[in-house]
């Protein structure tokens, strides 16, 4: 996974799940044949899925902040 992208732990998972995804979608030959469209594919489907589940590190530093103000409340 980019270190440069991918950041905190809810990322990490929808990382995984992309890799899955495109995993499923594509097959296993073309992370082989080639790992650059293979990168472009599940970097297409972890922005997609990080627009829905918040994962960017803003979003998860304000998750963070409502979670904590949710268990003082």
């Amino acid at each position: 996974m980019p270190s440069n992208v991918v950041k905190g732990p809810d990322a990490e998972e929808v990382w995984k799940r992309a890799v899955a995804a495109a995993t499923d979608q594509y097959g296993k030959s073309l992370k082989t044949a080639d790992p650059d469209k293979f990168y472009a594919i599940v970097m297409t489907i972890y922005k997609s899925m990080c627009s829905k589940h918040h994962c960017t590190p803003k979003a998860e530093k304000l998750l963070k902040t409502i979670r904590r103000l949710e268990l003082l409340s």
